[in-house]
């Protein structure tokens, strides 16, 4: 069963954040240096739940008023306990000032217990084939990292992904693009 809300793959559910039951969760995801450092342009930890608390709201605020179906998942085991252990994201990659440039990127988050497992690998692949099949306009897909975030982009190799070289264009950061088109994918898909 694949909807907006949720997604699932052989090990992993994928679905919306609910603020009271992820957000303790989140906060220890988000309050480690590891996981925070390649994020955005001043990186910096969570240093309270109810900051934590706070970024959940406004991102749930701000995905309840698009309906083109990007947004965020977190990422649950479906063997385990049913805490998430990290996050995956379909959205519009914004410029330095925090406009919508009208290109779209995924990328994952993953608490460092459960790093290489596959797991950002799965997520990101359900959230590729995902973003292709709810905006049938979207002619191609990015991710972004910064050059030493070495393990995130062999994850956008390892999810059919090609460099397109560095670029200075989102957030305001000069970061490394990959990039898969609509016929590369459908290609991967047989």
């Amino acid at each position: 069963m694949n909807t907006e809300s949720q997604l699932l793959t052989k090990r992993l559910m994928l679905r919306r954040y609910d603020l009271e039951a992820d957000c303790a969760a989140a906060f220890e995801l988000y309050s480690r240096w590891e996981v925070v450092q390649f994020l955005g342009a001043n990186p910096a930890v969570m240093e309270s739940l109810d900051q934590m608390r706070a970024r959940i709201e406004s991102n749930l605020k701000m995905e309840h008023s698009r309906a083109d179906g990007t947004g965020r998942w977190v990422i649950v085991p479906r063997d385990g306990d049913g805490q998430m252990v990290g996050v995956v994201l379909f959205a519009e990659l914004p410029d330095g000032a925090g406009n919508l440039t009208g290109d779209y990127e995924i990328g994952w988050h993953l608490h460092p217990n459960f790093w290489g497992m596959g797991l950002a690998t799965e997520a990101a692949i359900a959230v590729r084939d995902f973003a292709f099949g709810v905006m049938p306009g979207l002619l191609e897909l990015r991710a972004i990292a910064y050059p030493q975030n070495v393990k995130s982009l062999r994850v956008m190799e390892r999810i059919g992904m090609e460099l397109e070289g560095k670029t200075d264009r989102y957030y305001g950061i000069e970061t490394v693009c990959y990039r898969i088109s609509r016929d590369s994918w459908e290609d991967l898909r047989g």
